[in-house]
């Protein structure tokens, strides 16, 4: 699940790449994120950084969204809101990341669109049909 924090040397990169990469698995392994993918950032609000490709990211946080939390996606994680107790979004999280995240589990966000076609003739319905199937499951 870590395989970012492993010293294999990715020969395509340029020298600056790797050393932003070099400097984050430091950075990482310093402050124990592959051992704890949630970080306290304030009261009620914890970054998650769990390791994921962007489709299961996605799936988390409409998971996240589902059970009740207010998530904004920041591309490689995820920061969350309103949380109680960090157990608990510890265990939730733990949870959905163990099994497959089933459609029926996700809450999907308003205004979906589709790059490449006419949305404005398509009715939201098909256009979040087609999403689902084509972007997260497909």
């Amino acid at each position: 699940m870590f395989r970012e924090l492993e010293e294999e040397i990715y020969r395509y990169l340029e020298e600056n790449a790797v050393n932003r990469l070099n400097k984050m698995r430091k950075f990482l392994k310093t402050n124990y994120i592959n051992v704890k993918p949630v970080m306290k950032l304030s009261d009620g609000e914890y970054a998650v950084i769990p390791w994921l490709s962007s489709n299961e990211l996605y799936k988390l946080e409409y998971a996240l969204v589902y059970l009740g939390y207010t998530v904004k996606n920041k591309d490689y994680y995820l920061i969350v809101k309103n949380v109680l107790s960090q157990k608990k979004l510890e265990k939730d999280i733990e949870e959905l990341m163990g099994k497959e995240i089933q459609k029926e589990e996700i809450s999907y966000p308003y205004g979906i669109s589709i790059p490449n076609k006419y949305n404005e003739y398509i009715p939201q319905k098909l256009l979040e049909k087609e999403w689902i199937e084509d972007y997260l499951y497909g």
